[in-house]
């Protein structure tokens, strides 16, 4: 045991080597001492001789006494109802699950913190705590264990996962008082909550508290600082114990098992796309650094989600809960194959899904994916796909999502270089057909944005990376529209189901369904899902607006539900017409008379007036019977134009 220690305290030795203690005031060249306790790591696990299996058996030998210690004294001053009870009133404040420093630069993050800590612990001070909990601010984290923890964590000087620099414990008696402690932050005029992270139900390691991620309601920086809630038997036993020391020792070597076990690939390629960033700067290609930038950032995060997960398997195994542990190794190998194909290359030609897209976009809701998996009236797109990202659910269950980083910037020049210089009017089809299940005219919309269509054969990558989403075959989806906007354009309120019987005006679009099987298909089919892909951020105007349609009224129920703001790269995906597998359909959907097709009443959208250029692709995908490539047998060669020459790989 003491052999196997030494061995892997060999890194953190070189790691304290650097200069000492570093105290803010003096004058320490940081970043020349940080490298070279980065550059250690990344040699440990690149170089290191030491087995993956040795450090299982030290990790097996450090955690069993730590797990019985800690189990024994929460086990004796709790029961299994007062857990769960506590864990509801906490799940019941909505509180957010993760956040990030602003900062990532380690010595700004510093500086901001000394400046941030007097007030921090002047607002501590002040809150109105029951006389049985006792209170402890912590003097700032030591910067030598900081660039430690993310070296560690991350194998990089991101400090942005760094949030205890600034940080103070509250002791409480019993479970009870936890609640209570976050309600008194909540009603703190001095603090902002931002996020909290719960041990109680999964601990680690036997330990459980809670830690409140908050920020001075003062603090422009609105630097993040912690606060961790620890229950007084638990805290007891650390001290009395020497359970702090075992902590420290269980924590570096977990860290160095998780470098060596499952990172050094990824960390390899860390290596390789800073290399990569380094050339891209020095050619100046600055768009091409900010997209391997992003790369790097969304890496690092998926690493950390990685270490989450597997803690979360283990304490699965632990409690005998199989079913979740096979759920949790599921989304494991999916983060882990992605991972692994992480990239700065263009677009490839088989579906590549972008690292990047596993960063969900903050400024959305992030609802479970449970909810989706409800839904009934059609087929289920892929809940597994990196990144996919519930915002919005409708009365009838249907789901709409984001997806952050669908394309990555590369690949969305290389998409743009294809715009043809000979753009299309957009027009309206349909237009006065009825959408209300009454047959009432629809309301004339506004459409003078212009587009090109890109044949499929141009596409085969963007075309496998949606059916990938989609969670059908390619060929059901339709040819990529690539539409702009100018300053006023828009696209007024509409659904998205396609015309599929002639009429006076017929669109050469409408062709007869063909499918995959043979099957009849009923009257109703008609495109399902709707694909939005923005190419260019847009600061002002040209949002995607979604309304509540009255199906009897034909009128607006209340004001927007929600707005998408095009941001590049990210793609928005729901639902245009309904098709329930067993073709019965519940009361209150919108129904197209002449089509015979079904919508939801809150798919009804718009594209707003665009204030700045806006570039969008559109793919529209039939269910996963239909065969939309053979449907288009005899339509017109224009309806399918081609942008330009060239295959986009």
């Amino acid at each position: 045991m003491l052999r196997l220690q030494a061995k892997f305290t060999t890194l953190l030795d070189v790691l304290r080597a650097s200069d000492g203690i570093w105290p803010l005031a003096a004058k320490v060249d940081v970043e020349r001492i940080a490298q070279k306790m980065l550059n250690a790591a990344r040699s440990f696990v690149s170089k290191s001789d030491t087995d993956v299996q040795d450090l299982e058996k030290c990790l097996k030998e450090l955690r069993l006494p730590m797990v019985h210690m800690y189990d024994g004294a929460f086990q004796l001053n709790v029961s299994d109802d007062q857990l769960h009870q506590v864990a509801e009133q906490i799940s019941g404040y909505s509180l957010s699950s993760s956040c990030h420093q602003s900062h990532k630069d380690l010595t700004v993050l510093y500086q901001v913190a000394v400046n941030v800590f007097p007030k921090f612990k002047a607002a501590i001070d002040a809150l109105k705590l029951p006389e049985d909990m006792s209170v402890k601010v912590a003097p700032l984290k030591g910067l030598y264990r900081s660039v430690e923890k993310i070296i560690l964590d991350t194998l990089s000087l991101d400090a942005s996962s760094l949030k205890d620099v600034v940080r103070a414990m509250v002791i409480v008696p019993d479970l009870t008082g936890f609640p209570v402690v976050i309600r008194a932050f909540k009603n703190s005029p001095d603090f902002v909550i931002i996020a909290h992270k719960s041990t109680l139900v999964q601990p680690l390691d036997g330990w459980r508290d809670v830690k409140l991620h908050v920020a001075c309601a003062q603090d422009p920086s609105s630097l993040v600082c912690e606060v961790q809630l620890v229950l007084a038997p638990l805290y007891k036993a650390r001290s009395d114990i020497g359970g702090h020391v075992r902590y420290a020792l269980l924590r570096d070597v977990n860290a160095l098992h998780e470098l060596k076990n499952s990172t050094s690939d990824k960390h390899a390629k860390l290596v390789q796309l800073e290399a990569n960033l380094e050339a891209a700067v020095a050619a100046r290609n600055f768009r091409k650094a900010a997209d391997i930038q992003d790369t790097i950032d969304i890496t690092i995060q998926i690493t950390e989600q990685l270490k989450k997960l597997n803690l979360e398997l283990a304490e699965a195994v632990k409690s005998k809960k199989f079913i979740d542990a096979a759920h949790i190794q599921d989304k494991i190998e999916g983060l882990d194959n992605q991972l692994t194909g992480t990239s700065d290359a263009p677009l490839a030609t088989e579906a590549r899904v972008p690292a990047a897209s596993l960063l969900v976009n903050p400024k959305y809701p992030q609802l479970p994916l449970t909810e989706a998996d409800k839904f009934t009236l059609g087929s289920k797109v892929n809940l597994k796909y990196p990144g996919l990202q519930l915002i919005h659910v409708s009365p009838h269950g249907s789901p709409f999502f984001l997806v952050h980083k669908f394309l990555l910037g590369d690949e969305c020049d290389k998409i743009l270089a294809k715009l043809s210089t000979t753009l299309v009017d957009s027009i309206l089809v349909d237009s006065a057909a009825g959408t209300a299940s009454t047959g009432a005219a629809a309301p004339k919309h506004v459409r003078n944005s212009k587009h090109v269509r890109i044949t499929k054969d141009e596409t085969p990558g963007l075309h496998a990376r949606a059916a990938k989403l989609m969670n059908r075959p390619p060929s059901c989806i339709e040819s990529a529209k690539m539409i702009r906007y100018t300053q006023g354009q828009e696209f007024g309120r509409h659904f998205d189901y396609q015309m599929t019987r002639p009429s006076g005006d017929q669109d050469p679009g409408s062709f007869v369904v063909d499918t995959h099987d043979g099957r009849v298909a009923p009257e109703f089919v008609n495109r399902e899902l709707t694909l939005f892909i923005y190419l260019n951020d847009v600061e002002k105007g040209g949002e995607t607006s979604f309304y509540d349609l009255d199906p009897k009224t034909n009128k607006l129920r209340g004001a927007t539900l929600f707005s998408v703001k095009p941001e590049r790269g990210m793609a928005v995906l729901f639902y245009a017409t309904l098709q329930p597998p067993d073709g019965k359909f519940p009361e209150g959907l919108c129904y197209n008379a002449h089509n015979k097709c079904y919508m939801d009443p809150q798919s009804y959208h718009a594209g707003l007036p665009a204030v700045d250029e806006k570039y969008i692709i559109s793919l529209w995908s039939w269910p996963p019977f239909v065969n939309r490539d053979a449907s288009l047998t005899g339509v017109p060669a224009t309806h399918e134009a081609k942008a330009t020459d060239g295959t986009l790989t």
